[in-house]
């Protein structure tokens, strides 16, 4: 079990929904690897593994030696540098933002893979001179777009800006200019 990358997305994928540790067990057998609720007290248990259901274990029962191996990494939310295996959106403070997977950050540089067609590609840069955030959804995605139209309309007619929205909410839309694909 020592070979196993316990940060790993896709050991945790695999995962019970409701672990939130591993732990190793010390047994006469050698060491037992269980998945937990958490870490101490009394928690439900899963051999790493195993397809049986958790059961019920006790792990400050005197005798018993149980030891952290690793926390359920949790998602990052965008503050701070993203972890190593993080797949976010970034740029580089010149050019536009991408989806790609970060594969080595210090607080100084970052190496990341392009999630680029037709393959993937590379890259490394100087931390200060980059920008990271979670991969937006779809829905954050139209209010971004929302927001754009709105002031769109805002800018272009003499207008407030309540009377942009109302606009927009009755359906007044801008045809894309076709010279620009």
């Amino acid at each position: 079990m020592s070979g196993i990358d316990y940060s790993n997305a896709e050991f945790w994928a695999k995962a019970p929904e409701w672990a939130g540790a591993v732990v190793s067990a010390y047994s006469s057998d050698g060491d037992r690897f269980y998945f937990v609720e958490e870490f101490g007290g009394i928690s439900r248990r899963q051999e790493v593994g195993s397809i049986d259901r958790g059961e019920i274990a006790d792990m400050i029962i005197p005798g018993n030696v149980w030891r952290l191996v690793a926390e359920r990494p949790q998602a990052w939310t965008g503050a701070g540098l993203p972890p190593v295996g993080t797949v976010c959106e970034l740029r580089c403070k010149t050019g536009g933002w991408g989806i790609a997977t970060v594969k080595y950050i210090s607080p100084t540089v970052c190496a990341w893979l392009w999630s680029a067609q037709p393959e993937d590609v590379e890259c490394c840069e100087e931390v200060h001179k980059m920008e990271f955030r979670p991969i937006r959804t779809p829905e954050q995605i139209a209010a971004e777009k929302k927001e754009a139209d709105i002031l769109r309309i805002w800018d272009l007619i003499n207008i407030s800006k309540a009377q942009a929205k109302a606009l927009y909410d009755s359906g007044l839309r801008f045809m894309d200019d076709p010279g620009n694909g």
